[in-house]
């Protein structure tokens, strides 16, 4: 399951000059163009305003056809894929090959970059989930399918994974069979997917670290401990969901 994630404007930052130095592969997405026609260039420099791009494949539009297109943009750095939305300022004819002047963006989303897999335990856990702030809807409960300490993925019947959207912000909340204690940790529910058995859901959910206080800190290390230092506890590795 892909997610994304929006960086602050100083790490954008640090990734924009990583790329430079790397000479960082990117897809040009013009969205004045039809039928999925994409430039693939590297990004060559930047300035306080723009980024500076080199067109490396050749393409059947000529670049003149962009200027003023908002364009989307996937660039990769090494394993990691980066998304940002801009528009093509101008070309550059001064240096050997034509460049790209592309509006340089405030902020990037990095795709998700998963540090740890998700594990399945051996033993039935039933997942909590309390949408935050309390709404109409109150707590559904759900079946565990697996889990890491930066997510979950759970099992819920149709009509209850309708009581949340994906977007929302809900506080999770489990005790598995082998740990001591429970876990709950705030959380965004990032995607909904159809199960293997019909009239139910499968939820995708990212733990949001951002407003931990030191309680939440010691759970989610003792929820590491838990799934990574006791492996006695755990079937294997979790599907990519």
């Amino acid at each position: 399951m892909q997610f994304t994630f929006d960086l602050s404007s100083s790490q954008s930052n640090r990734v924009i000059d990583q790329a430079i130095r790397h000479r960082a592969e990117v897809t040009l997405e013009p969205k004045g163009w039809t039928d999925g026609r994409v430039v693939k260039a590297i990004i060559r420099g930047c300035d306080d305003w723009l980024l500076l791009v080199e067109q490396v494949a050749e393409s059947d539009e000529s670049l003149e056809s962009v200027v003023g297109m908002h364009i989307d943009v996937q660039m990769t750095l090494g394993q990691t894929l980066y998304l940002f939305t801009t528009h093509v300022v101008d070309i550059d004819y001064t240096e050997p090959e034509a460049l790209l002047l592309i509006a340089r963006p405030e902020m990037l989303q990095v795709t998700q970059r998963r540090k740890f897999q998700r594990m399945t335990l051996r033993s039935p856990c039933s997942v909590h989930l309390n949408p935050r702030p309390q709404g109409t809807n109150g707590a559904v409960t759900g079946k565990l399918l697996n889990l890491s300490v930066e997510g979950m993925a759970c099992c819920l019947g149709q009509s209850a994974a309708e009581s949340v959207r994906i977007g929302d912000l809900i506080r999770v909340g489990l005790h598995p069979e082998e740990a001591e204690h429970g876990f709950e940790f705030d959380a965004v529910l990032a995607n909904k997917s159809e199960a293997g058995t019909e009239g139910h859901v499968i939820l995708g959910i990212r733990f949001d670290p951002s407003n931990e206080d030191l309680e939440a800190q010691a759970s989610r290390q003792r929820l590491c401990d838990f799934l990574y230092a006791k492996p006695g506890a755990l079937v294997g590795q979790g599907d990519e969901l």
